[in-house]
């Protein structure tokens, strides 16, 4: 599924960055990547990954990847936390799941995020049950290259410190590992120190400022949405009222039943007791979206797509409860029920395209355009997706600023319309760039309208004549 029409869908700005950055060398993408808001592994992996090509299939591919693996270490974690029952419906929750999915077929870093986070975890399991050299490695490892890959990774590695804490505090026989634990954390920050600056410069003020804008300080019901997304997948609106009323209800109905139950069977493979693999998988959900959405009262970055990596603990505790209901047949109609909202939703994501189509946009343009057009965005980085299917084909303007300053309008205006005898202007209405629409207020005052047109999720296509 994560492999089915994976081109589908046209880029979107955030992927066409993605391929922005993965085709610069090295160096400079590390230079880039440092004033963003992203550290840079995911961009790494994927300047490698291009040897496959830069189409929408090729780029996506690495994500795709990623959320296939995951699906097997969240099976591993199941079977570690609870039983191999547990650990089954788990991964193949995950597997249908419509939030994960979209996720996996995105050309970002969050689908890989996950993977490298969830093996975080399955190594410190290991790491408890067995204390070998190699789940030890591994942890030090999988959890440095999730902090390399995304900043939320840090959620869960305090999530892993709180329950490691919890552990030597309350079983004087657990405190021997604490030596090795603090050895850990020491090698892991070792690792990251290099970008450890970069980190500091970024959370203190630099790139991820879209959040602020545009979503702000998360509320209460943020929580709610969330768990709403974990169950339905993002648009919520494409369901049937009575399906994802019900799902909310299945969903939420089970991850209470597996927190009221499974504390009282003791994992078979796990030295944690039926109760601590209860809290391990409780707190491994609650504290990290906890933690999120904390911090972001201070600095907002409360965004659904971060939370991805917190997703898997979900679904073990929904799979739990199903496992745990008495009586053959009401289990399986339980399980079949979960099941099927999720193919619902596998439905929904395959069958309705989601993200703004660029791909149209660029072939109307193309298509109308003459020798002498210019293309301007507002806001001006919407040139990188527009670019990916134009190929160069018209001349596009992308250093429109942010926001655009009323009294400079004739200054932003003045390159894109020197030399040119026609400009098309792609404005994304409601952004913060431009909220207003003062660039097409202006060029409406002086130029008059050839032609336009809106496209999903693009916004307005306004082509004016600017020649003598």
């Amino acid at each position: 599924m994560r492999f089915y029409r994976l081109g589908a869908e046209s880029l979107w700005l955030d992927e066409a960055t993605s391929l922005f950055l993965a085709k610069m060398d090295l160096r400079e993408m590390i230079g880039w990547t440092a004033a963003d808001v992203h550290p840079p592994l995911y961009y790494t992996l994927l300047h490698v990954w291009l040897r496959f090509g830069t189409s929408e299939a090729a780029l996506r591919s690495l994500s795709a990847m990623s959320g296939l693996l995951t699906v097997a270490v969240v099976y591993g974690i199941g079977r570690l936390l609870f039983d191999r029952a547990t650990g089954s419906l788990a991964a193949l929750l995950l597997a249908l799941s419509p939030f994960h999915l979209w996720y996996s077929q995105e050309a970002r870093m969050y689908a890989l995020v996950t993977l490298l986070a969830t093996c975080s975890v399955y190594c410190l399991l290991e790491v408890l049950r067995s204390g070998r050299r190699f789940a030890w490695i591994g942890y030090v490892l999988c959890t440095s290259l999730s902090l390399y890959t995304h900043y939320y990774a840090i959620f869960v590695l305090l999530f892993q410190d709180c329950f490691v804490a919890y552990l030597c505090l309350t079983d004087p026989e657990r405190r021997g590992m604490l030596r090795g634990w603090i050895v850990a954390q020491a090698v892991v920050l070792m690792c990251f120190s290099p970008w450890l600056p970069t980190f500091v410069g970024q959370a203190q003020g630099g790139g991820g400022g879209w959040v602020e804008r545009s979503v702000g300080s998360p509320s209460v019901d943020a929580l709610l949405h969330t768990a709403m997304a974990y169950t339905t997948g993002m648009v919520r609106s494409w369901y049937p009222a009575l399906v994802r009323r019900g799902a909310y209800l299945l969903f939420w109905a089970c991850a209470a039943v597996g927190l009221l139950t499974a504390r009282d069977r003791k994992p078979r493979l796990s030295s944690l007791t039926g109760s601590e693999a209860l809290g391990f998988a409780a707190a491994y959900l609650m504290l990290p979206l906890a933690m999120a959405w904390v911090v972001s009262q201070w600095k907002p970055m409360y965004a659904l797509r971060y939370l991805l990596p917190f997703l898997p603990p979900y679904l073990l505790l929904v799979a739990r409860g199903a496992i745990s209901i008495r009586g053959g047949w009401v289990r399986g109609g339980v399980i079949a029920l979960l099941v099927l909202t999720q193919v619902v939703g596998v439905c929904i994501n395959a069958s309705e395209e989601q993200n703004p189509d660029w791909r149209g946009v660029a072939e109307y343009v193309v298509t109308r355009a003459r020798p002498g057009d210019v293309v301007m965005f507002s806001p001006g980085w919407n040139v990188k997706p527009f670019d990916y299917y134009a190929q160069g084909a018209v001349d596009v303007y992308g250093d429109t600023p942010v926001p655009v300053p009323e009294e400079e309008i004739d200054e932003v205006l003045e390159e894109p319309l020197r030399d040119h005898g026609r400009l098309w202007l792609i404005h994304e209405p409601g952004h913060y760039t431009d909220p207003e629409g003062q660039l097409e207020e202006a060029l409406d005052a002086r130029f008059a309208r050839l032609d336009s047109g809106e496209f999903r999720g693009v916004g307005s296509i306004v082509l004016y004549e600017i020649g003598e």
